[in-house]
């Protein structure tokens, strides 16, 4: 009834939804603690029902003998983040780290671990959905304690993940970005953060204290559903890696958040800056290979695994999610076209901004500027009363390969052009469009 009757949003009272899922759990750890492990709930619903009586019931478990009471009662709290989270809560309003971890491995009374691992997710989703400053008894404090509790279990006991989570520890771990982005801080206890007067978000909310070795065993059992998006039996390829870049794209999108922080403050923090840049090309960095391992352990080989990781690292970046908005400061733009760099060349560009677009000129020599028009040199406008654009800088007509004789030249005083003998071709040292060469002869004055 709880589960059939449940609304999206809510239609039950938080309160008597709570009470009716902390029974139903008491009840089913009483029965397998007396009956040494077997008990489930089966024994008792296959007496009464062939079927389950309601439809909501039947689309999870048709047959009654393999039906999951707690997994009917936690897909109904996964419609109510109240209820879901003072479920997972003890007598003294701190978390139950000891009814998690039996939620997370310790159940043998479920007809089906697949389902009860989308029930499971469902609820500690909603559970985990409150994001925000707060001390201990908080549900900002609870929701980060119950994502360091599940990564370190997950990440602990790789072997106990139901890969029917995958979806919900991505939503639970993109609503906790900063945590994600953060990990391996080395801060002390479960949950950090809180600082009022903190310059980042990841500051000022109550932070999970995420492991990076337990986030990336987690990763891995998670992005292994990559694989089959792209590999397996009914992959489609088009969809790309959905489980990494969903949470790429949300990595991306509150490093930005970051950098926009930090390039609006006053006084501008340089130092702070670049510590975010390789705080940001790290995390980044570890999610790729995360991913690269996930696709590995599945059965790809080290090269295609190489090659898709890198195809989805491209995807995420070509979206532009960290770039600036339109209007922003000009050293953000500055600094983003930076960062931007060291993440493809792996170092530091020679130059902070590419060269701006001008008017009125040729294509400008070197690499670096290949693709630029160069600056038009003051001669070569023409301003009212001025002399013949390009007169005074005794221009030398354009020629392609090796100079042959004879040379031409272009007089400053008539405009024209002549022709003078040279005994030996030269050879051009670079691209001859638009350089110049102008000299002064003392004896005659004239300008070549």
């Amino acid at each position: 009834m709880l589960q059939a009757g449940q609304g999206d949003p809510a239609t039950w009272d938080s309160a008597l939804a709570t009470q009716i899922a902390r029974d139903t759990i008491a009840f089913e750890r009483r029965k397998t603690e007396e009956s040494g492990g077997t008990f489930t709930w089966g024994d008792i619903l296959r007496g009464g029902y062939d079927v389950m009586p309601t439809q909501a019931a039947r689309d999870i478990t048709p047959n009654a003998g393999q039906a999951d009471a707690l997994r009917l009662v936690f897909d109904a709290l996964g419609k109510d983040p109240v209820a879901a989270q003072d479920t997972l809560l003890d007598s003294d309003g701190g978390v139950d780290h000891d009814l998690l971890h039996y939620l997370y491995g310790g159940r043998s009374a479920g007809g089906n671990a697949y389902t009860w691992g989308d029930a499971l997710g469902g609820t500690l989703e909603a559970a985990t959905s409150y994001v925000g400053p707060g001390g201990e008894g908080t549900r900002n404090y609870d929701s980060a304690d119950i994502v360091q509790d599940m990564v370190h279990w997950y990440g602990t006991h790789p072997d106990r993940y139901p890969i029917t989570m995958d979806q919900h520890v991505v939503d639970i771990l993109s609503h906790h970005i900063q945590a994600v982005n953060y990990a391996g801080s080395g801060a002390e206890g479960p949950v950090s953060g809180n600082h009022a007067d903190g310059l980042l978000e990841y500051q000022r909310i109550a932070l999970a204290n995420l492991d990076k070795g337990d986030l990336a065993n987690l990763l891995k059992n998670v992005f292994g559903e990559d694989y089959y998006a792209q590999h397996g039996e009914h992959a489609d390829p088009s969809k790309g890696f959905p489980m990494y870049q969903h949470l790429s794209a949300a990595q991306q999108a509150a490093f930005r958040r970051d950098f926009l922080e930090i390039t609006g403050a006053d006084p501008f923090d340089q130092g702070r800056l670049e510590a975010l840049a390789h705080q940001q090309g790290s995390a980044q960095n570890d999610m790729a290979l995360n991913l690269r391992d996930a696709l590995k352990a599945q059965g790809a080989s080290a090269d295609q695994a190489d090659a898709d990781a890198k195809a989805a690292f491209d995807f995420v970046l070509g979206l532009g999610i960290d770039q600036p908005a339109d209007g922003q400061a000009r050293r953000a733009g500055r600094v983003a076209r930076w960062r931007r760099d060291r993440r493809h060349q792996g170092r530091r560009a020679e130059r902070d901004l590419p060269r701006p677009r001008l008017r009125g000129a040729g294509e400008q020599r070197g690499p670096v500027g290949a693709g630029v028009p160069a600056p038009a040199h003051p001669a070569a406008v023409r301003r009212p009363g001025s002399r013949r654009p390009g007169c005074s800088t005794g221009r030398t007509a354009p020629t392609r390969g090796r100079r042959r004789t004879p040379t031409r030249r272009r007089s400053c005083a008539t405009g024209r052009w002549s022709t003078s003998p040279t005994s030996t071709p030269t050879a051009p040292t670079g691209p001859t469009s638009g350089t110049t060469s102008c000299t002064t002869t003392r004896s005659t004055g004239s300008r070549r």
